[in-house]
């Protein structure tokens, strides 16, 4: 059982490191976007890069796999809703 304070430790890394991958592949000249770029892509990029991203946070601590796991979950989560929050932007416009 992961504690509420692990609970929001994890929440806050993930949100604050897709929060900060997102900026990025917004400018369409970022050098991570090519071509065939698609924001679906970029759910699934975030959410592989949780685990790694709570790894590197949580360095000589051990992770167990209903952790990764809400990471997994709420950086994809996150990633969707920041998606959806632009192109409701840019339609309402």
């Amino acid at each position: 059982m992961i504690t509420d304070a692990r609970v929001n430790e994890i929440v806050s890394l993930c949100n604050t490191s897709v929060a900060g991958r997102f900026a990025i592949f917004c400018n369409p000249k970022s050098i991570y976007r090519g071509p065939n770029f698609k924001w679906d892509w970029f759910v699934g990029h975030v959410q592989r890069e949780a685990s790694v991203w709570l790894l590197t946070v949580c360095t000589g601590e051990t992770i167990d796999e209903e952790e990764r796991a809400l990471a997994e979950q709420k950086s994809k989560e996150f990633a969707e809703y920041l998606i959806k929050q632009m192109f409701d932007s840019i339609n309402a416009n």
